[in-house]
């Protein structure tokens, strides 16, 4: 069974596209356990700093490869690999340390 990856049958510039929309969602989707789950401090920092710097990855890696420069996909799935290791670190720590999100 012969099944291409995405890379194989689309242009640079497609999966440099596809990279960014998937990371968006991904951190949306993290971002939505904060006013769902009531996730606190603690939760809402390590998602949103490790959600920026996953997504810069992503924006990095798209911008080279519509640039034709030297694309490392190894960096975003490394930075991937790094950000949901520290939200599900975050995940299970927030409410071992019940800092709540102080509201105005």
């Amino acid at each position: 069974m012969h099944v291409p990856m995405l890379a194989v049958v689309r242009t640079r510039t497609a999966v440099g596209m596809q990279v960014v929309l998937y990371a968006w969602a991904t951190v949306a989707c993290s971002l939505l356990l904060i006013p769902i789950a009531g996730m606190g401090v603690l939760y809402s920092v390590s998602a949103v700093l490790s959600g920026a710097w996953f997504l810069l990855e992503s924006h990095r890696l798209y911008a080279n490869a519509i640039r034709d420069g030297e694309i490392k996909p190894m960096r975003v799935f490394h930075a991937s690999i790094t950000y949901l290791t520290i939200v599900f670190i975050a995940v299970g720590l927030d409410p071992l340390l019940h800092l709540a999100i102080p509201l105005p």
